[in-house]
C-alpha cells in the first residue's frame, strides 16, 4: 500500500475512483 496524494486520481481496474470511491476505499477496500 502506498500513500497517494488527495488530489490525485486514483485507478483500481483501469478506471479512475470517483470521490465517493475514494472514501471506501480509506474505510478498508485495501485489497490490492
Amino acid at each position: 500500500m502506498q500513500p497517494v496524494a488527495p488530489m490525485m486520481p486514483r485507478t483500481r481496474g483501469g478506471r479512475v475512483l470517483q470521490p465517493e470511491d475514494a472514501l471506501v476505499d480509506r474505510l478498508g477496500a485495501d485489497d490490492e
